[in-house]
């Protein structure tokens, strides 16, 4: 009995001690990301004295359900810690740290400072460390984003960390400038009032994605259950 309360225990712990968003709190995150890429793809955007060119293939970004459960089970992993240390992995990853005031507001302050990077210098349509954040944010070619919180203690101070990734994890660095959203992929039709590229056959909610975050499934829990009960 003591190892199936264990096995129970451990399975219970690693799927909901990690920390989600929910549905109010994703929504405004999700909105915060296409706000930026729209201003962008409208060549509205002022990186620190100039507008940065308009894009061509700007998409609009929808929620990532699979990503945001990955996102949350690696932004939990620095809950003892409290380091802001970006993951190994094939995913295109934003992580920040800062105050704690309610998981939306949390959200949205992570979403303007890496956007904020942008304010750093004359972005040249090329990755960079110093704004690789703001350029992960803004390539034209993402669909989907998820993005999951923790909180930590660090120095007697309580803290928020935010992890967002990115769909596809690899692509082109940034986008195509030239004339608003002129160069939609197949499938997509311009949205001129955003300039964004939409999806019109999409879902709202994308559950795209592999989750490679080692958390067990449930057929996983089931399957030490019987395990233990033959024993």
């Amino acid at each position: 009995m003591l190892l199936l309360y264990l096995a129970i225990s451990t399975y219970l712990y690693s799927t909901v001690h990690s920390s989600t968003f929910d549905e109010n709190a994703w929504r405004k995150i999700l909105k915060a990301h296409n706000d930026f890429r729209s201003k962008i793809s409208k060549g509205d955007f002022v990186s620190k004295s100039e507008k940065l060119p308009p894009a061509t293939n700007m998409n609009r970004l929808r929620w990532n359900s699979q990503y945001g459960d990955v996102a949350s089970k690696r932004a939990e992993r620095h809950s003892e810690d409290c380091e802001l240390v970006h993951h190994s992995g094939h995913y295109t990853e934003n992580i920040w740290q800062g105050g704690v005031t309610n998981p939306a507001e949390e959200g949205l302050a992570a979403i303007a400072a890496f956007a904020g990077e942008f304010q750093k210098g004359v972005w040249d349509l090329k990755w960079s460390p110093d704004m690789g954040h703001a350029a992960n944010m803004a390539r034209g070619d993402l669909e989907s984003v998820g993005c999951g919180y923790t909180r930590c203690t660090k120095d007697g101070f309580e803290l928020s960390i935010v992890l967002c990734l990115y769909y596809p994890p690899a692509g082109e660095p940034a986008y195509k400038k030239g004339q608003t959203c002129s160069e939609c992929s197949d499938g997509f039709s311009c949205e001129k009032k955003i300039g964004l590229c939409l999806d019109r056959n999409a879902t709202e909610i994308d559950t795209r994605g592999e989750d490679t975050s080692g958390s067990p499934s449930m057929s996983m829990l089931f399957l030490v259950i019987w395990t233990i009960s033959m024993i």
